[in-house]
């Protein structure tokens, strides 16, 4: 009997054991998963936290900005009156400048995160100590654009000479000379007509009383200045003794001024383009000569003509050659040119 109860104890003391471990054990191994979704957003929000205060202690620590806030200036201001300007500077970060030569805005900038900016142009700032001056732009100013505003003053290029343009003016300029022979003649022609006979009265004349003679005339074109030189050059086709259109204009106003000079000799030089060997060209320029002698004397000139070929020896150098195509050279010394004198 004391063995039962001895061994009903025992039991007792196990079971009471096994209840009180029981109740001692943690339940996190038996649910990870939910234990992991429980503590995660903590630890997101510790984090966040963590990261936040780090940024503002960095903030707090960090020196200020020299340019927050800062009047915009200029570190560099180099002005050239025939090229590039170039100009840079400091300003409130993002913020746009005006640049200002003499009181006349010549561009604007916008300073970048760092507040620096730049600005170069080819607009002509004619005084090189000019003063500047910078002024923040109000804002929603827009940047112009260095090269468009480069595109906006660039100047015009020169325009292109030609050969036509030459000799247009050449012929205006003989016009010219043309129109000054006929008022010279007509002057002339004026001053020549016998003056009216003297009215005499019989009663305080006696009969056969001479009259008075007419004033002595002036001199004539003839008794003038004893040379002239006449720069007008006759032009010719290629490789041909025919004038162009140009040419025979230029030869028929020549024509019309000699006739009114009535000069006695008129000296013709020949002239040929470089094309070619130098016989070619000699005779070429000969029958140039030809073509303007038997124009000017089928047209009534009845002076002296000298002919003098000169081939490719004599470029025209009535022009800066370099202004010039090859081809309007060519046709520049491709012609006759004059000289008349007494």
């Amino acid at each position: 009997m004391l063995r039962l109860a001895v061994l009903f104890i025992l039991l007792l003391l196990m079971l009471f054991g096994g209840a009180v471990w029981l109740l001692d054990m943690d339940p996190g191994p038996l649910a990870p998963k939910q234990q992991a979704k429980e503590q995660s957003p903590t630890k997101a929000a510790k984090s966040a936290t963590a990261q936040d205060e780090a940024q503002e202690l960095q903030e707090a620590l960090s020196p200020p900005s020299d340019t927050q806030g800062a009047a915009p200036s200029f570190d560099i201001a180099r002005i050239d009156p025939n090229g590039t300007s170039v100009f840079a500077g400091r300003a409130e970060p993002r913020s746009v400048v005006t640049i200002t030569a003499d009181g006349k805005e010549i561009g604007t900038a916008q300073a970048d995160e760092n507040g620096e900016w730049t600005f170069t142009t080819d607009a002509k700032i004619p005084n090189a100590e000019a003063k500047l001056a910078l002024f923040k732009a109000p804002p929603g100013t827009k940047v112009a654009d260095s090269a468009a505003h480069r595109e906006e003053v660039k100047p015009e290029p020169p325009k292109r000479h030609t050969a036509g343009t030459v000799t247009s003016d050449m012929l205006k300029n003989l016009e010219g000379m043309v129109a000054a022979a006929r008022t010279d003649e007509e002057k002339q022609t004026v001053a020549a007509a016998p003056p009216p006979a003297p009215i005499t009265d019989d009663r305080t004349s006696p009969a056969g009383a001479p009259v008075a003679a007419a004033p002595p005339l002036p001199p004539t074109s003839q008794s003038a200045a004893t040379s002239a030189s006449v720069p007008v050059p006759v032009t010719f086709i290629f490789n041909e003794a025919t004038l162009t259109s140009d040419g025979r204009r230029a030869a028929a106003l020549l024509l019309e001024y000699l006739q009114l000079k009535r000069f006695p000799k008129v000296t013709l030089t020949g002239h040929a383009d470089e094309r070619g060997t130098h016989e070619l060209n000699m005779n070429l320029s000969r029958e140039r000569l030809e073509t303007v002698a038997s124009f000017l004397r089928e047209g009534g000139f009845k002076g002296e003509l000298e002919l003098i070929p000169k081939g490719k020896t004599e470029p025209y150098t009535g022009v800066v050659r370099s202004d010039f195509s090859q081809e309007d050279l060519w046709q520049l010394d491709r012609r006759v040119e004059l000289m008349v004198s007494r």
